[in-house]
């Protein structure tokens, strides 16, 4: 699989297009009780009623594709069960998968059909004992896939069950029962999901799902542990639940492997230690990984910066952007990409997250049709308001920069995102005044990863930056906009600066789309 494939498969399973005007609702209906529909499952995604779904085994709920395709993680997800009041009462269940039809039509809605699988995590720490197996008999196993940076190991029992399986003696635990893999599909499987970790982003759905089906990363068959008999266990909670392990190797430091770290922001995890229960006792944050990323910056007004934009998500700021016409509010297309006009609103004029000024919904919402999932590359989308937005001396419509600035030029850039990394988003708006950086260097710096869509912009003992929360925001010389916050590793990390979305190189893209 050559890597300009791969990338066009992860960019077809990460990327989804907008909708435009299509509705999803129950109308003119009479209230029933869950007792009258007791299959009826409620599929909220952040905390909010997303869609309906319904129960169709004790593993697997239905809903449609659409419903699944184009979020991140399944662990967004929480499905609740056994009640007739939205958000409210009955059971709830995470999500361990998700999965849809291969041919559903994004356009057309073919093959809408997808399902969630349920977690099954355990509450109590388990332990198991296994053996180590000779790397040379390992790797014939695998057909030539274990490097010498691996070691294999079987769990005692299933190594006993296997060789007595293989004489038809016993039967093979249920949960070992799946078809043995291809050392091909396997191949094609790693190789998306390395290229993956190589942008640092996270894998298709379409490979995850190989990858969790076929290759198993449970512990099975093992006997409940206490906590004082592995002491260095920890638990990785990932958005406050339990998503991998991890030891302790210092008062600094936890090690895991990289497949439960790439791709996502330190601030979304927490390191729970000294317990044998799940989700209980204490717990610490991290600091490190790469973000959506005003470090190092002071409080604003919002008269300073009148054209910033807090761009909410189910009534939570989520990202920023930038009034450029009173039509139009520009971020980057990872803020929209994958959602409903109906779940943001705008809020402008205020100085305060989530709180004062004006707020506006949006009508539609679209982004640049070549945008990479995997490269962030031609990272821009916008919102278009319903209605028009009112200007005052708060807020005002920022003009586009048509020349690209020079090395050492000073910039602006500004958010309600974090501070410090880790750190919850700030009530007061803040701004930092950075550098930009030479693109070549700051290419080699990402080793290749930066395109001529992309600036970069920071300080090379670090310090200043852009953080969580501040994605979609404007990046400022003299009152013109050069820039959208994009991404980047770390917050406050050097010698990885901000990478911005360059307004330049896509002006006849924008004034082709939204005439500005």
């Amino acid at each position: 699989m050559s890597r300009a494939l791969a990338l066009c498969l992860l960019t077809a399973a990460c990327s989804v297009a907008p909708t435009l005007g299509r509705v999803s609702r129950v109308l003119g209906g009479e209230p029933v009780d869950i007792s009258q529909v007791p299959w009826q499952v409620s599929v909220e995604f952040i905390e909010a009623h997303k869609c309906g779904g319904s129960i169709v085994s004790p593993r697997f709920v239905m809903s449609t594709a659409w419903c699944i395709v184009g979020a991140a993680e399944p662990i967004y997800y929480v499905l609740r069960v056994g009640t007739s009041t939205r958000e409210s009462g009955g059971a709830t269940y995470t999500v361990s998968d998700m999965f849809w039809h291969e041919d559903f039509d994004y356009v057309t809605t073919d093959r809408d059909i997808g399902f969630f699988e349920i977690s099954d995590y355990l509450e109590q720490l388990h332990a198991v004992n296994t053996t180590i197996i000779d790397r040379n008999s390992c790797n014939d196993t695998y057909e030539g896939l274990i490097t010498e940076n691996m070691i294999c190991a079987v769990a005692d029992k299933f190594a006993e069950a296997q060789i007595t399986d293989k004489t038809g003696d016993t039967e093979q635990d249920e949960r070992q029962c799946w078809e043995q893999p291809s050392a091909a599909m396997l191949k094609a499987a790693l190789a998306l999901y390395l290229l993956c970790a190589v942008c640092c982003a996270a894998p298709s759905t379409a490979s995850r799902r190989l990858l969790t089906l076929e290759v198993d990363d449970r512990i099975l068959g093992g006997e409940v542990a206490n906590i004082s008999d592995y002491p260095w266990m920890v638990s990785v909670e990932y958005l406050e639940a339990h998503r991998c392990g991890g030891t302790i190797v210092s008062s600094n430091w936890v090690m895991t492997v990289a497949s439960c770290i790439c791709g996502t922001t330190p601030s979304n995890f927490a390191l729970r230690v000294g317990t044998s229960t799940r989700g209980s006792a204490c717990s610490v944050a991290p600091t490190l990984g790469r973000v959506s990323r005003v470090l190092g910056g002071e409080p604003v007004d919002i008269s300073q910066v009148p054209w910033q934009v807090s761009v909410e998500y189910v009534e939570a700021h989520y990202c920023g952007g930038s009034i450029v016409s009173p039509r139009y509010v520009m971020t980057t297309a990872w803020c929209i990409s994958g959602a409903e006009p109906i779940y943001y609103v705008l809020r402008v004029g205020t100085s305060t997250r989530e709180s004062g000024g004006a707020t506006y919904t949006a009508s539609d919402m679209f982004w640049h049709e070549d945008f990479d999932y995997v490269t962030t590359d031609r990272d821009i989308g916008f919102f278009e308001i319903s209605g028009s937005i009112s200007f005052d001396d708060n807020v005002q419509a920022i003009p586009l920069a048509t020349e690209e600035l020079e090395a050492g030029t000073s910039v602006t850039v500004s958010g309600w995102g974090s501070l410090q990394p880790g750190a919850d988003y700030p009530e007061q708006l803040h701004a930092v005044n950075t550098t930009i950086i030479d693109r070549s260097s700051c290419n080699d710096t990402y080793e290749g990863l930066i395109t001529e869509n992309m600036i970069c912009a920071g300080e090379p003992e670090g310090g200043k930056d852009s953080c969580n929360g501040d994605k979609g925001g404007p990046l400022v010389a003299n009152s013109t906009q050069y820039g959208i916050i994009s991404w980047g590793y770390g917050c406050f990390y050097p010698p990885y600066p901000g990478v911005y979305t360059n307004i330049v190189s896509l002006r006849s893209w924008i004034n082709e789309t939204i005439g500005v």
